[in-house]
């Protein structure tokens, strides 16, 4: 039952955005860590990326001194943050120089832990 319950929800979620793509910044405490996605660096926090939830990608948080965070991220990711309030729609977002009418930003932070 919980099963489907997250599967509508995640459905209803989803179904509002009418694009797959939005954007995610991420800031950290203490910021200035180092983010990857799928190994690849993005910059140092904080920072705003787009993000397409229709495949998923591994996200890494490293600082010197903190234990790394690893993530993936996909639509049950995207449905988490909506959970925890960091989830928006949003309204003229441009994305790769393209203007969209309709698109969805998470604001998000993770707290690092010293090793």
């Amino acid at each position: 039952m919980k099963k489907l319950l997250l599967i509508v929800l995640l459905s209803v979620v989803l179904s509002g955005c009418m694009s797959d793509t939005g954007l995610v910044y991420m800031d950290t405490m203490p910021d200035g860590a180092t983010l990857y996605l799928n190994g690849r660096e993005e910059g140092r926090t904080p920072l705003t990326f787009e993000f397409t939830h229709d495949h998923p990608i591994v996200m890494t948080i490293e600082k010197s001194g903190y234990d790394s965070i690893r993530e993936v991220m996909d639509a049950y990711w995207l449905l988490g943050e909506h959970k925890r309030g960091h989830y928006a729609e949003q309204h003229g977002l441009i994305i790769r120089g393209k203007a969209r009418r309709r698109g969805w930003k998470v604001e998000t932070n993770r707290k690092l832990q010293l090793k």
